[in-house]
């Protein structure tokens, strides 16, 4: 039970993100700025993030992870106090620099912390790929559904109070909880006492079962990451898609619920998942799904397809999340390496997505700009099904 209550940070510091993102993006299209200056400051946000997450993977141990997601708290709960006494639109941008900062320093922690805790269990990658998939999306989901309602009902300093709390929360809560993680020569020994006599087949580690399965790492980073910019794309845009047609807020922000809320359930249901994340027909069809949702986001102009078309985007965005997290933490000994690049790549296709769709939007339109979203999303899923046929025939599997 203890080891499940160390998910309840990344729902909570992805929640702060989700407010602080939804309400500055908002905030700036309903002042009249173009749909470039609005979608700046995802790009703003996804270069500090590209840039610091890479220079943390030469730091980030099973021995400091913890030290450091203590410090983003500290950080994140002054920055949102930052947002209420310095309120000016242009100064966001500074702003959400140190959102930046505070988060690089807070997710490839987190998943190193995590795999400490669950290292030598069964399932650990699958179990705490599945978990985390879970608790970060359901936090981004909540963060803009809350932030919606209450800044409507009380402004929108308030979200930055509640911010505040959360991010406090976080650094109480990881203090308590640090020493469940085991630094990475005590796991070693661990497992080693774990391990079971010659034969017994059922408790084999889960290394294991993936020994002879091919390294995908980088066809995450290059496949999952052509569809994470598409998902960094759509969030770039919903503000400007929501002022277009005159959205309220509360909807608009359960529109950005609903795409994260089904990456959450899609995320969880892999739990129990052992090997489609090296299989052909999964990726084609989590694939279609995504397309589908493009479409109808360029196409659709009442709330109700709007909704459906988030639940589609969230069904793809789940299995892509999924899939790029469990093929770097899988790996046995380069898990730290490759999940500090994994966030470089967010950083990077978050830089580039979300002021490629602004671009867009400002020289052509909405819809050109989904419909570009829904080519990007095709071109990947027909490369990833290649190379999986092409490894998995070489492998064979």
């Amino acid at each position: 039970m203890i080891r499940l209550l160390i998910y309840i940070f990344p729902a909570i510091m992805d929640m702060v993100l989700g407010s602080v993102m939804f309400l500055t993006t908002v905030r700036m299209a309903q002042s009249g700025a173009s749909a470039t200056t609005v979608t700046l400051l995802m790009t703003t946000w996804s270069f500090v993030y590209m840039v610091c997450s890479f220079s943390l993977s030469r730091i980030i141990t099973s021995r400091n992870a913890a030290w450091l997601i203590i410090a983003s708290g500290l950080i994140i709960a002054g920055d949102s106090l930052g947002f209420i006494l310095v309120p000016g639109l242009y100064q966001m941008y500074l702003l959400v620099v140190i959102v930046a900062i505070a988060n690089a320093m807070f997710f490839a922690p987190f998943q190193i912390f995590m795999k400490a805790v669950e290292q030598g269990r069964p399932a650990g990658v699958v179990r705490s790929t599945a978990l985390y998939t879970f608790a970060w999306s359901t936090g981004i989901a909540l963060g803009p559904f809350i932030s919606g309602y209450l800044w409507t009902l009380a402004g929108w300093n308030w979200c930055h109070l509640v911010n505040i709390c959360f991010a406090l929360l976080t650094v109480i809560g990881i203090f308590l909880l640090k020493h469940h993680a085991q630094p990475d020569g005590q796991r070693a020994s661990s497992i080693s006492e774990k391990q079971p006599a010659s034969g017994d087949e059922s408790t084999i580690n889960e290394f294991d079962e993936y020994a002879n399965m091919p390294d995908l790492a980088w066809l995450a980073w290059v496949g999952a990451g052509l569809g994470i910019f598409v998902i960094m794309l759509v969030r770039g845009i919903l503000p400007m898609t929501g002022v277009s047609l005159k959205i309220p807020r509360p909807q608009l922000g359960t529109i950005f619920a609903l795409i994260s809320m089904t990456q959450a359930i899609v995320g969880l249901s892999f739990i129990k998942g052992k090997m489609w994340m090296f299989r052909v027909k999964p990726i084609i069809a989590f694939g279609i799904v995504g397309l589908l949702g493009m479409i109808g986001f360029a196409f659709a102009r009442h709330l109700y397809f709007l909704y459906i078309s988030a639940i589609c985007l969230g069904v793809y965005s789940g299995a892509i999340f999924f899939y790029f997290v469990f093929h770097s933490l899988v790996h046995p000994t380069k898990a730290p390496k490759y999940i500090a690049i994994n966030e470089a790549v967010v950083g990077l296709v978050g830089i580039v997505g979300p002021l490629f769709g602004g671009l867009i939007v400002d020289h052509f339109s909405l819809t050109t700009a989904y419909l570009a979203g829904a080519i990007i999303i095709a071109g990947a899923m027909i490369f990833k099904a290649n190379v999986h046929h092409r490894k998995l025939t070489a492998f064979g599997k």
